[in-house]
């Protein structure tokens, strides 16, 4: 894997890993993140 690639996969996991933090900090309903 080239350092470019890695860079970008890096940058896409970050991404992923925000919008799955947003989306859970909306949730009212916590019990219903476990399930």
């Amino acid at each position: 894997m080239s350092e470019r690639t890695a860079s970008q996969e890096l940058k896409n996991l970050i991404r992923k890993l925000s919008k799955i933090g947003i989306a859970i900090s909306r949730e009212k309903n916590i019990d219903s993140i476990w399930k």
